[in-house]
């Protein structure tokens, strides 16, 4: 699996949860989070701590689960920051190329990653 693609997606369920466990999270959130906890296999909630480790461990040993935790992520909060993390990414036979910072002058423009 392609090492941005694991952990854009881990760090995507990792900040839903979060937003979960701090009671900060909108109810679709919340409905979400249960959708992905069961289709991760979770029982209950894993502590904070745990959590990122025991999600990548996860995905890594099932890309056919991280892209349809991806798709869940993408179709179902698209306008929270989760998918703002995951909205343009697209893995399925591909290689993902993140860009953080695209420049635009009358020049051209620089990227960088």
């Amino acid at each position: 699996m392609d090492p941005v693609f694991l952990a854009t997606v881990t760090s995507a369920i990792t900040h839903l949860a979060m937003e979960v466990m701090n009671g900060v999270a909108s109810e679709a959130s919340v409905s979400l989070w249960k959708t992905i906890s069961e289709k991760l296999g979770f029982s209950a909630t894993p502590r904070k701590e745990e959590l990122a480790p025991l999600v990548a461990g996860k995905l890594q040993t099932d890309q056919d689960l991280a892209c349809v935790i991806a798709d869940l992520l993408q179709n179902k909060l698209s306008s929270t920051d989760v998918t703002a993390l995951v909205g343009r990414i697209d893995a399925k036979g591909a290689k993902v190329t993140v860009i953080h910072t695209v420049n635009v002058s009358s020049g051209g423009f620089t990227i960088s990653n």
